[in-house]
This record gives structure tokens, sequence and C-alpha cells, in this order.
């Protein structure tokens, strides 16, 4: 069972109110019992309201998944009328949405809610089949409608559509026994539907023992100096506050002066000024009274422990949960002694007359000042609360929505109605037609005819129709006249030009499709040969597999192979209400090619054959030239390799059939191409001249003749594309003896039906299914009747047309939500269009193939400059698009501002660069839409663009639309060593970092180290993201994956011979204060002083180029140390633009890497050295031993004379081979980590 939980009671003013704290309880509860019970529960909430406190509170209860939010247009507010329309429509789109999740019952915790907020709740407005359920609290302005409801028209209006809303639910849940029977009172007609579900309070109120150091400073916080009695809760009339008030100044003077009044909660400043108007007026002098304002739950938990007596005044109430919560936390609690309060208190002694101000008095002194009263009615509360829990509440709550879905599942089952007809539209091609489903149709209306009024909707191009039943045959522009008059709509749907018409109108006006075909990339293909529109398929491909089958078709240069690899039918499928498949295997096939969801509604419905009748096989027979004596094995369909008719001439030829002579095959069908000659040459092989006939094209006629004719039929497939084979059920049906194998549908045919040889058989097993049936005449009848049986109980039209029936009745039964539909129900301007038009996108985006990556290159795309970060990016991108799929989809994006924030817009430009030969295929750059589990990633460190998006409120719209965020971070170093960085850097960095770490459900690090890093930072900075995951997956380390460039300038081959033939130490990284270059370059010059005959070579770009001198710290010093150097050209060498061909050159050249860098994100040149077998010198950090491990020897100095040391120390083990081996260094691809990567973003 689904539960759909509407969950706006905790995001508006409830929230701060007793019925929040109910709502968080009672879902709570239900959360647990619908796990228990295995119940899928989705809450949903309003976009207009912030999301990340719900979502960081019930995401782990439930699954980020499984929280939903639906958007509203604009201001919904109902107390300004201005807003009506907006509210009316939000309530369309709110059930529409609630509609589009399929639920079986819908739970509202609270209905009274968004007359001053935009929460927005009803009933029955556009949904009128999925049960509503709804707590019900009280009644309290029907029972006093002078006060709340006549003075106020608007509000009053606001509140009976609230009622009628409340009439329409299929049940109610009270929160109390007295707001049961108030409900009876008043909804007399669906008093059985009424239940006392109860209430009962959070854990957290219980007692507590404070030390005198906690009261004293919690007190004092509310400017609390004396034993003080509490009120908690609203402050509107039937409260009764004023009376209290009374009461209160009433009470001797001495009495007064040893206690304190403490209002608790949340209260409008109108609210507190009255209340302080009542206190000047009672002169209430002696005992102050203080407002707390809003209290935490915490807060409010201390109040109830440490009053002296609670008092609840209230004339009305529907449950009364102060109450319960302050008697749960030890209070002494007295209250009204009418309506529910009774039943909560349950202690007569504590009870009083709410509108008897000296009754009220009275019990409130005579509790102050008798002991054994006050202890008896504390000892009484504490056990009196324990006869509440939300365990309780949840467990009679769950069994109504459960009674409530049960009985609307048994309503909703379709009952066979030939009276009162419902108009279908049914969408095929029709004889003369050249096209199987023509005379599929042609045997399904019929049938089809007793359950529907049907007008059958051709080609307009189709001038000619062999129309011989009854119903109209009309076209599409007559159907898009009267569109309206259709109740249900059938697409026939296959893999050729005859159904090319209902392609545009299927997006228009879905319906249920029957898809014959699961490929349709024929039909893509052979259109966009015939309109030399390149993009036309291309869009088919992309929109169904991704950028991976435009990448391979631009690569292959091979149609035909992508035409046979990929449908290409999510199209379809996306605008489909459901889908009828005729095999299971169909089903499979869209399972592995697309996400779960996509074929949930789909049906199998057997193809159907009409009972083959009156036919003469003696006659047929001898037209056809066959004697009595011979076997005629026939094998029907166009001849092709993937129908393996090669595979049959072998097995004849070696059968002992073929050796009486008397065996004769016949394929029915065409041969072209060069497979012809591939036959030709078989038959001439094994000297079967005359034994083996090919018709060429047969008419109807002439393959129903070879049907009834034929003793055998041989049926075989290489190549399943998801159809179902019309030939073999057509053999079956005649009773032939078939011989298939386990390939696409034929697997699923039963086994005692036909011969059904391995999908991958081996020719003696067909030599053996040949001769059992062509030499024992008893068995061949014996299995072609039983085929014959088969066939005319589960594929008669008859039966297949009675499936369709409760298919589509069932379809059509659930109230598939049709966008149309929607836009329909709405009350909309001209000038609101636009804005409408994004809603319902984001509120109903068409189906999904799968989950979608989108892959930030918004950096990348407009400058790539092949440095660490870009390189990581680009091959990351590479190999997830090697591994993209329909189910799994990369989709590369770029961020760009409009004038409503930030959108994602597809990089399909800058894939043509990194991708040229997809250019002809692509489109422009588009604007993406986000579905629920999507996922948003950037591996780039785009900090402005990042801060002006999330000011932008980009990061809570991906929220909205359950879109996952997740961010790589590759170090924070301008944070944890801002010296390394230009001044001010660390503030912009921290910005990014804190709206990463708010933002994000996964933070993938490339360390560990950086992992550790990060989760320190955000303890150290109290970051709070309770949903969030960090992790690590280390850079790939294979250059040639990263799409390397290439080039070597002369003036760099001379360093490459300068350095040969001398011991070669080599750094590389961009050239930046934390490299350590000014440590490196002072240590070789001390050891070139003291003759040591070594080269240092260096590659990498000068850092921060684009800033001043005096904003790049010690950058400066670098270039002069290197470029003045004496030893500069000698043995000093600085390559700042070498392309990564010249960097492997050089790595295989050099002896030692020395990575001096005072700290890193990954060092990805230790691997990188490690490939060619090159000993490290690296500086102890803890990022780098991560990634070197025992393969480096390691210093740690900033002072040149030592370093200086270190590198003799190390070139003394080198001459004797005893220093560390870099080759046992771990190290993985990069499709590896691309790998790596999606697993966890999609874990």
């Amino acid at each position: 069972m689904l539960i759909a939980i509407d969950i706006q009671g905790l995001q508006s003013e409830s929230r701060y109110r007793g019925i929040g704290r109910y709502v968080r309880s009672i879902i709570k509860a239900l959360l647990v019992l619908a796990k228990q019970k295995k119940h899928n529960v989705v809450l949903c909430g309003n976009g207009a309201f912030p999301l990340n406190e719900l979502i960081d509170e019930f995401a782990p209860l439930v699954g980020r998944d499984n929280i939903r939010f639906w958007v509203p247009a604009g201001e919904c507010a109902y107390e300004n009328v201005l807003n009506h329309d907006n509210n009316y429509n939000a309530r369309i789109i709110r059930e529409a949405f609630f509609k589009k999740l399929k639920a079986d019952v819908i739970y509202v915790p609270t209905m009274f809610e968004g007359y001053q907020d935009n929460s927005v709740l009803s009933v029955g407005e556009f949904d009128k089949s999925t049960p509503v359920v709804a707590t019900l609290y009280d009644l309290i302005p029907l029972h006093n409608p002078a006060h709340y409801l006549d003075g106020n028209a608007n509000y009053k209006k606001f509140y009976l559509e609230k009622i009628s809303f409340l009439k329409r639910c299929a049940k109610l849940l009270a929160i109390s026994e007295f707001a049961k029977q108030e409900g009876q009172e008043y909804f007399s007609e669906k008093a059985d539907d009424i239940i006392n579900v109860s209430t009962a309070c959070d854990d957290i109120f219980q007692p507590h023992d404070y030390s005198d150091e906690e009261k004293s400073g919690f007190l004092n916080k509310f400017s609390i100096t004396k034993p003080f009695l509490l009120y908690s809760g609203g402050a509107d009339e039937r409260k009764n506050l004023p009376a209290l008030i009374k009461a209160l100044s009433s009470l001797p003077e001495e009495t007064q002066k040893k206690y304190e009044f403490v209002i608790a909660g949340r209260l409008s400043d109108w609210d507190v000024n009255n209340l302080k108007n009542a206190i000047k007026k009672a002169n209430l002098e002696c005992m102050p009274v203080r407002f707390t304002g809003y209290v935490t739950d915490d807060e409010l938990v201390a109040l109830y422990n440490l009053c002296h007596l609670f008092i609840f005044p209230s004339w009305h109430e529907g449950f009364g949960l102060p109450a319960l919560e302050a008697m749960a936390c030890g209070a002494v609690v007295i209250g009204a002694g009418n309506t529910s309060l009774p039943e909560v208190i349950g202690i007569p002694e504590a009870l009083f007359d709410p509108l008897n101000i000296d009754e009220m008095r009275q019990k409130i002194e005579h509790v102050l000042i008798d002991n054994d009263l006050y202890n008896e009615i504390k000892e009484k509360g504490k056990s009196r609360a324990c006869a509440f829990s939300w365990e309780r509440s949840a467990t009679v709550a769950m069994h109504a929505l459960e009674e409530v879905a049960s009985k609307a599942s048994d309503t909703s089952a379709a009952v066979i109605n030939t009276k009162n007809k419902k108009k279908l539209a049914y969408f095929t091609p029709l004889s003369p037609a050249r096209s199987g489903i023509a005379l599929y149709s042609e045997e399904l209306l019929p049938a089809l005819a007793k359950f529907y009024d049907i007008d059958v909707v051709i080609d307009p191009l189709q001038s000619e129709v062999n129309h011989q039943v009854e119903y109209d045959v009309i076209d599409v522009p007559v159907f898009l006249e009267n569109v309206e008059r259709y109740d249900r709509i059938i697409y026939q749907m296959g893999n050729s030009v005859f159904h090319e018409y209902m392609h545009e109108i299927l997006e228009v006006f879905p319906g249920i499709v029957c898809l014959h075909d699961f490929y349709l990339s024929n039909y893509y293909r052979y259109k966009e040969s015939q309109t030399g529109e390149m993009k036309l398929w291309s869009e088919q491909l992309l929109t169904s597999h991704g950028y991976k089958a435009l990448i391979e078709r631009g690569e292959l240069n091979n149609d035909l192979d992508i035409m046979y690899r990929y449908p290409s039918n999510f199209n379809v499928l996306s605008n489909a209400l459901a889908v009828i498949v005729h095999s299971n295997h169909a089903r499979e096939l869209a399972k592995a090619w697309y996400h779960s969801a996509v074929s949930v509604d789909w049906e199998k419905i057997n193809l159907l054959r009409a009972k083959a009748l009156n036919y003469d096989r003696q006659s047929t027979r001898q037209q056809l030239n066959i004697d009595d004596q011979t076997i005629l094995i026939c094998s029907f369909g166009i001849m092709d390799f993937t129908k393996l008719n090669h595979r049959v001439i072998e097995a004849l030829g070696e059968s002992l059939a073929q050796e009486s002579k008397k065996v004769k095959l016949v394929f029915v069908g065409e041969l072209g191409g060069s497979y012809k000659d591939e036959i030709e040459a078989l038959i001439n092989k094994h000297h079967l001249g005359n034994s083996v006939e090919i018709t060429g094209w047969a008419s109807d006629e002439l393959y129903k003749q070879y049907l009834i004719a034929a003793d055998v039929a041989v049926q075989l497939r290489s190549l399943s594309r998801g159809e179902t084979s019309a030939a073999v059920l057509d053999c079956m049906n005649y009773g032939l003896p078939t011989i298939v194998n386990a390939n696409g549908s034929m697997a699923e045919l039963p086994d005692d039906k036909v011969i059904k040889l391995a999908e991958d058989f081996t020719t003696f097993e067909l030599i053996e299914a040949i001769d059992k049936l062509c030499l024992d005449r008893n068995y061949r009848l014996s299995l072609g009747a039983s085929a014959a049986a088969y066939i005319h109980q589960f594929h008669s039209p008859d039966n297949c047309a009675e499936l369709y029936y409760e298919f589509i009745e069932k379809v059509y039964g659930k109230g598939e939500v049709l966008i149309n539909d929607v836009i329909k129900e709405l009350s909309i301007e001209d000038e609101q269009c636009n804005s409408y038009a994004q809603v319902l996108s984001r509120n109903f985006p068409k189906l999904k193939s799968g989950r979608k990556i989108f892959f930030d290159v918004s950096l990348l795309r407009s400058t790539d400059l092949w440095t660490g970060i870009e390189r990581v990016t680009r091959a990351l991108l590479i190999e997830l698009l090697k591994i993209s799929d329909g189910n799994m989809n990369i989709v590369p994006v770029y961020l760009e501002k409009n004038q409503n924030g930030y959108s994602l817009k597809e990089a399909n430009q800058f894939i043509t660069k990194l991708y040229p030969q997809t250019e002809p295929y692509l489109v422009n750059d588009r604007e993406v839409d986000f579905y629920p589990g999507d996922v948003y990633f950037s591996s780039e460190l785009a900090c402005d663009l990042i801060i002006d998006a999330a000011q932008n409120n980009f990061f809570d719209d991906l929220m909205r639309s359950n879109v996952h965020v997740s961010f790589m971070i590759h170090d924070i170093l301008p944070v944890t060593r801002p010296e390394f960085f230009p001044p001010g850097s660390n503030e912009n960095f921290s910005k990014w970092l804190n709206i990463v770490a708010s933002n994000s459900d996964k933070i993938i690090c490339v360390t560990d180290a950086v992992r550790n890093e990060v989760d320190k930072y955000m303890r150290t900075h109290k970051i709070d993201n309770s949903r969030l995951k960090i992790e690590f997956s280390h850079h790939g380390a294979d250059i040639a994956a990263s799409r390397p460039n290439n080039g070597i300038s002369s003036a760099e081959e001379k360093i490459l011979a300068a350095i040969d033939n001398k011991l070669t130490f080599l750094m590389v990284g961009t050239l930046e204060p934390r490299k350590g270059h000014l440590l490196a370059v002072s240590a070789f010059e001390k050891l070139w002083r003291s003759g040591h005959d070594l080269n240092l070579v260096i590659v990498g770009k000068e850092g921060w180029k684009g800033l001043p001198d005096d904003k790049r710290r010690t950058i400066p010093k670098i270039i002069s140390a290197i470029e003045n150097n004496e030893h500069n050209g000698r043995q000093l060498f600085w390559l700042n633009n070498a392309s990564d061909e010249l960097l492997s050159k050089i790595y295989a050249m050099s002896d030692c890497l020395l990575y001096p860098s005072e700290d890193e994100g990954f060092g990805l040149p230790l691997i990188e050295a490690s490939q060619h077998k090159k000993p490290l010198i690296s500086r102890d950090v803890p990022v780098l031993r991560e990634v070197a491990k025992e393969g480096a020897y390691y210093f740690n100095t900033n002072d040149a004379d030592v370093l200086a040391e270190e590198i003799l120390k190390w070139c003394e083990l080198f001459k004797q081979n005893a220093h560390p081996d870099s080759s046992c260094i771990p190290w993985i691809t990069w499709s590896e980590s691309a790998k790596n990567l999606v697993s966890k973003l999609l874990s």
C-alpha cells in the first residue's frame, strides 16, 4: 500500500503550535508502523516554504526520494482576496500532484491551513478518485459562528470550504472522543466514518532533574524570579485567558505575591497587547506576568517541569495537548471541565467551570494551599499521561487508512459493461497497407467492439481501406475536430512508416500504446534518411540513450549497427499512459534499457490469432504440387542472417530425414543482398538441389497455403528486438509442429507446445529435432494439435479483447494525470501563461528513462586550462559518458543566469568540441528538466558562480525537485593554509565551502585526508546538515584517458637533449607558493655549488597570472629564482607550457620526482611518476602518504640545507638500488575512478 501524507502542517504557522507538534508526532508514529507493515509512504510538502529542516528531519526515516514537493504559482494566502484565483489554481496543481503519485490513500493531518500563509489544502477539486483521510481537531467556529465567522465574510468562506473538504473525506480521524461526537453531530451523514484515534505527546515530554545551576540559568532567561503558574498555547477567545487573568487577580494578595504567571508560546503582537490590557483591567498587579515568546521544545519541557501549577482554562478544545504534555512532565495540571479536557486530564478534582471565574479562582487557590490535593493531582496526572501513546493512536489511524485503501481498491475493479459503451479512438493502419499490424487490428476490432464504440483513426495519406466491419473509419483531422468525444485512446505502434502519423498525435493526446516492436530505430532512421534532417533520429537516441549513443554514432559511422544496438523508443514510452506488449521479453528489455518505473504500467496481452477454420489440406498441397509422401518443412518470413535460415539448410543437409529423399524445405519469404549468395552456396554444398525452394515475397494467400500444406515448421532467431513472432503463432494456430529456439519472446512458449531448442543451439540438436518430427508421424500430429489448442484458448480475439478491456479500464480508472486536463481546470490570464507553464513543467515532469547525473562543466566549456581540476573534470566526463545509458544518463550541463535566477542547460555545443564527430547530430543547448532522484554534480571550483547561484535560490529549486546535490572537493587548502593563496581568497572560498556543505547530499573528496579535513571544518564551523554524507574517491592516473594534448616544440626538443645522460630530478605542478619551488631551487643551488652535477627540471605553468604581483605571494620570487639563476638552461630547466606528450617524455627521461609541496588534495604527479617506474622524494604530509604509501622517500623540512642533505642521502640509496620502490604504489584508471564516483553518487 502506498500512503501519501501532506506535511504542510509542519510548514505553516501551525508548526509553532500544538497542531504542529501533533502532526509531527502522528506522522513519525505512522512511519514506524508503515515500515513494520511494509507499506510505502511518500511525504508531500509545499515548495513555497523552506525545505532544508524538513528534509534533514525526515529523510533518515522515509528516504530522501520519498519526500516530494509541489510548487504553487505565486502567493496563495486566502486572507488576500486577490490571491483567490492563485489559491484555486494551487489546489488543482496540488491534487493533480498527489494523484500523479498513484497513492492508495492520502492522509491530511491538518486541513485548516492557508488563510494567512501559502498552505493550500483541498479534497475533490481535481482528484475525484483517490480516497482522502483527514484529522478532525475540533469544529469550534461552527459551534460559535457569531464570534468566529459572521464578522469576516472572507474567513467564513475559507472555513466553510474546508468543512466541505472534510465532508468529502473517506474517513475523519478525531483527536478525542469529544471531537468524534462533535463531528458526528455536524456531519451526521458520515457518522460511521469518524473514529477516535486520540492523541499523545512526544517522548521528550517527561520529568527531568535539573541542577540548581541549570534552573537558575533557565529561569533568568525568561526573567522568572519566583515559583510560577504556567499557561501554554494560543490566545484566541476560546482559550479564555482574560477570564484566567481575572481569576488570578481575585486571589488573596499574599498568594499573588508568592507567584508569577508565565504565558508560554508564540503570540502575535495584537494578542500580547490584548492580554496586557486584560491584566491592566483586572488590576493583576501583585503577580508579575511573563510572556516568553516562541520557545523551543526543550524550553517548553523545562517550563512544564519547573512550573508550580499548569492551568488550562479553555472553554472549547478538540483535545488539549498542552495539558497532557504538562502532566507527562510531572506538572500539577488543572483545567476546564468541559469538551475534551475531562477525558484528557481524567481527574475530577482538577476540573473547574471555565465560564465561572469564581469557581476557577477557588480551584486555583485550593490546589495552591492544600498540599494533599496538590500531591494527589500530581500523582494521578503522571498515571493519566501514561494512558496515551502515539503507538496506540497510529495503530488506530493505520487501520483506518488500510480500510479506506482496501475499499477503494475493491470498487475500482473494472466491471464489464456492454450497454453503455465508452467512445474509443483506435489508431492503426488498415488493409491494404502491407502491415502485419493492420491484419492484427482487423482481427481484434470486431471482438473489441463488444466493449467500446470505436472510431478507427487512420493516416490521412491512406486513401483506400478494406472496410468490412462495424466501426467508423476516420482520419486525423476528423479526430482532432471531435477529440473531446473520446473517453479512451489506443495506439497500435510499430516500427514502420505506417505509424508515422501517430507520433505527433500521441505527444498531444496521450493514450495506451500497444507496442508491437520494442525497437523503433528502423522507423526513425528511415524518416531521417527521407527528410535529410540528421538530428531527427539523433534526438531520439539522445532522449532514449543519452550522449553515449550519439558519440558512438559519430565514431562508428555505421548507422545500421546503431539501429540494431539502440531501441530509440523512449519518446513513445514517455508519452504513453500505459503500454501493452505481447511478451514478457519486451518488458525485460524495458527494464534492461530504462529505469524500472518505466515498465510498471505495462501489460502483457498475447498476440492474437483468429482460429484457422475451413481449410482443405489435401487440395492445398495439390495446388502447391506437394505429393502425399513428401514431408514439407516450412520456414516463414523474410530471410536474413538473424533468422538463421542457413542453420536450417546445414541441419537438413546432414539429417536422416533428408536421406529418404522425401523431405522438402520451403522458405516462404523474400531473400536478397549478400545473404542470398551464402544461402545458394550452402544449398549447393549439401547437394540439396530441388529439395530447397525459396518463394520470394509471398502474398497473404500463398502464405496461408503453405501454413495449411506444411508438415513441420522451423522458426529460429539470433537477434530479438522485442517483437513477438507472428509467424510462430501462425504455425501453431494451423496445427504445425514447430521448432523454435529460446530467443526473445519464443523462450516464453510452453515447452510442451513446441520443440524448444536452446537459444545458442548446436547443429546436432537441430538435426535431432528435424528428424524426430519428420520420422515420427504420431508425435508430429500430437504436438501440432496441442499447439493449435493452446493458441485457440489463449490467443483468440475474444480472449485478447477482454484483456484489452480490463486493462484499458484499469488504466483510465486510475485517472491518469494528463497535463491538458490540469490546464483545463486552471483559471489563468494570458500574461500568466509563461509562469504557469514553468510551474506545470516543474510539478509534472514527463516520465524519465532513468536517473540523470547533471555533470556541471560551466568552467570547462568556457576555458579549458589543461591544469589539475580541469584535467580531472574532463577525464571524469569522458569516462562517465562511456558508461552512460538510458538507465543512468550523464548529462553535461552549465549554469546560466536568467531573470528568474539560474537554470541548467545542456552543454551540447561543448560536447561537439570534445567529440567533433557528434556535431551533425546534436541540437542547440536547451534548458534541462529535473526529476526526483536526479543528481547535480560539480567537480569544478567555480566559487563565484556557485555563490551567486545559491543566493538566487538555485539549490532550493533543486531540493524542491528532489534533485540530489553533490560536489567534489579537491582540497580545502585556501582555508586551512590561507598563507599559500592570494590575500582574501580564503573568505570567498569559505563562502563557497559553506554553501557546498549546507546544500549537498554528498561531498566526494579526492582522498581520505581531504575527507577528514572537510569533516573537521564542518564540526569547527558548526555546519549542520544531517543528510550530508562525506566520502572519498581517488582520481584515475592514466593520462591517455584524459584526452591529453600533444606537441613538442623545437626549443623543447633541445631541452630534452640537454637533460639526457645526467641524473635528473623532476618537479611537476603549477608554480604556486605551496608547491615548494623556492625551497627546491635553493637546495639545488647548494648542491651545484658543492659540485654535484644534477639536473632540476620544472614542469608547470606560472600561477595566478591574472593578479597583480602584490597579490601573488611568492610567485614573483619563484619566477625570478628560476629565470635569473646562473644555472638556468644548463642544469635548471623550466617548461611552462608543456603538452601531455612532452610531460610523458620527461617522466621517461628523469631519474626521480621531487615533490616538496606543503600540502595537496591528491598529488597526481606521484602516481604518474610511479607509472613510469620513477623513484619519489616527497614531503611527509598525510595526503601524500595516503597516495604514495611506502613507495616514496619522505622528508619534512623547509630548510634548503637539510633538503640538500636529504637529496644526497637518497642519491646514495639510489646508487645501491636501496631506495623506496614506487612501483608498489596502487593506482586506478579514470574508468575505475568514474565507476567509483557513480556508485557513490547513486547509492
